[in-house]
């Protein structure tokens, strides 16, 4: 699989790194500045105790340094341009505190003080070369983004994102939230009045691998962290649902989780706008056949309920061993488009055995 370049989105505005904050452990703390101010930081090796010290790994170490001085980690001045104890202490407390992005997902609850793929995955998403996203937070026009399409397979992800309005956007941000890792996105070619695009990205882009025993799980989301939108809104990944107020305006149907049972597949939806509907229409895709359902449990505003489905609802039987693949899409024909301008965690896809 072709894996195209992808910008990582900051969960917050783009922050100034300032100098770094050297603590000289024989006199008093002091400022050194480094060689160049840092825009952004992008580490693109991992990094550890020792690592060479030739200069692109000595930039790589200093940009390494801004971001944990950012933090509010302090290294000592003996360091500059050196992976030493203080910067490792640096990102072990670094680690520690992005636990959930870092070390869950490998079972850790103790950080490394080693700068690996989910170390430098958070620092991308925290400090990376992106574009700027206060961009969305003064734009006052409507917005009708969506994901068509979800595909897992043995390699990775891919995913269609589309703007369906009649106007530019300034920003288009997605999140896809994989067995719940979240890795945020702004799609640039999904900005223009009309467009959509594709890309894809390898597991290793959340810390996973697949192979045939595993069964991995995606979740998509539009404008994860409300740039776009007014008031709040818990997303949990169970049964039931606390919606805080101010709630989303007008029509807003989600889909939260999906997976394989040796029964049949599970999914939850949500009604998380501040309307009651008639129909929560969902298509579901099992093994390449579709099917359409209705889940009246969730008509009322700020209900969600788990679904149920036996595999004979597709002409299959459980046979253990054999994979299967299922993705679900919200109102797929846009009964509720001119209600609905954002229509958030509208696809959701699951790959593996039960």
């Amino acid at each position: 699989m072709n894996k195209k370049i992808i910008t990582v989105v900051a969960a917050a505005a783009l922050l100034v790194v300032p100098a770094v904050i050297f603590a000289d452990t024989t006199t008093t703390p002091v400022t050194t500045t480094p060689p160049a101010q840092m825009g952004c930081i992008n580490l693109t090796v991992n990094l550890k105790m020792g690592s060479s010290a030739d200069p692109a790994t000595k930039l790589q170490i200093l940009n390494l340094q801004l971001a944990m001085a950012n933090e509010g980690f302090t290294i000592d001045s003996a360091e500059s341009g050196t992976y030493g104890p203080s910067t490792k202490a640096a990102v072990k407390a670094f680690q520690e505190k992005y636990h959930d992005d870092i070390l869950a997902p490998f079972g850790y609850t103790k950080g490394t003080g080693n700068v690996g793929t989910l170390t430098r995955l958070k620092l991308a998403a925290l400090y990376g070369c992106r574009t700027n996203m206060n961009a969305a937070s003064g734009y006052t026009g409507s917005v009708n983004l969506s994901v068509n399409n979800l595909v897992l397979n043995g390699d990775g992800v891919s995913a269609t994102f589309c703007n369906n309005g009649k106007t530019d956007l300034p920003v288009a941000p997605f999140r896809i939230r994989l067995n719940g890792i979240n890795r945020d996105f702004e799609e640039v070619g999904a900005r223009p009045a009309g467009a959509c695009v594709t890309d894809s990205w390898l597991y290793s882009t959340w810390g996973l691998s697949f192979d045939p025993g595993s069964t991995i799980g995606a979740v998509t989301l539009i404008d994860p962290n409300g740039l776009y939108k007014q008031g709040q809104i818990k997303y949990p990944l169970n049964g039931t649902a606390t919606i805080t107020v101010p709630a989303l305006t007008g029509t807003q149907l989600a889909v939260r989780s999906v997976g394989l049972k040796t029964t049949g597949l599970q999914a939850t939806f949500c009604n998380v706008g501040t309307l009651d509907v008639t129909s929560f229409p969902v298509q579901v895709t099992l093994n390449g056949t579709a099917k359409m359902f209705d889940i009246p449990e969730v008509y009322k505003s700020g209900k969600c309920q788990t679904k149920n489905w036996t595999y004979d609802n597709w002409g299959l039987t459980y046979t253990p061993g054999t994979s299967y693949s299922a993705t679900v899409i919200v109102d797929p024909n846009g009964v509720y488009s001119k209600q609905n301008e954002f229509n958030f965690d509208n696809v959701a896809s699951v790959i593996g055995m039960p």
